[in-house]
């Protein structure tokens, strides 16, 4: 229990954008400012040429939009990326998340994007043979487990792999078994340690 709390005494809220879709922001919390201080606030013009960050947030609605089938705004459907920005010269890695959050029935509206920014934590580095001993993985929950470290989302890891996504799921549940934890950030901290 007490390694749970230290998990979430660690871990940072997320930036939350909201856009409508038609890629206008809508809504900005103080987090996203914080990690990235060139997005523009909701509401405001975007005067001149979009940051590179800015891009691919807008990238990623693009791309989230064009998965979903005609009719269909299904709330399930996410889409996920990691990015690189600069901050004040240092370059951030950032985790990008995008979500349909579904406008009322009643209405014409199509709903929303939400998209979820974390900053990614520096790889640091780790005995992955000694991680697979004292864990007894297989080698494949290992490939799965180095590829959970640099970020990626279980869409992206299966497409390395060449396997299916359920079977992705299917690994990181053993892994997090094996492990005693519930979640992927319960898995970094407890490699951290």
């Amino acid at each position: 229990m007490d390694n749970f709390l230290e998990i979430i005494r660690r871990r940072q809220a997320p930036g939350v954008l909201i856009f409508d879709f038609n890629n206008r922001l809508l809504y900005s919390n103080r987090e996203i400012m914080a990690l990235i201080p060139d997005i523009p606030t909701a509401g405001a013009q975007q005067n001149g040429r979009p940051s590179a960050i800015h891009e691919d947030i807008l990238g990623l609605c693009d791309s989230l939009k064009q998965s979903l089938t005609p009719g269909s705004h299904n709330q399930n459907q996410k889409i996920a990326k990691t990015c690189t920005h600069m901050v004040e010269g240092v370059e951030r890695l950032v985790s990008l998340r995008a979500f349909v959050i579904n406008g009322h029935d009643s209405s014409n509206d199509k709903g929303h994007i939400m998209v979820m920014a974390e900053r990614v934590v520096e790889n640091h580095e780790r005995n992955f043979e000694k991680i697979k001993k004292d864990f007894n993985f297989s080698s494949r929950e290992l490939e799965v487990l180095k590829l959970v470290c640099t970020g990626l989302s279980n869409r992206a890891i299966a497409e390395k792999l060449f396997i299916s996504e359920h079977t992705i799921k299917d690994h990181l549940k053993h892994i997090m078994q094996k492990m005693e934890v519930y979640s992927r950030s319960a898995i970094m901290a407890t490699l951290k340690s």
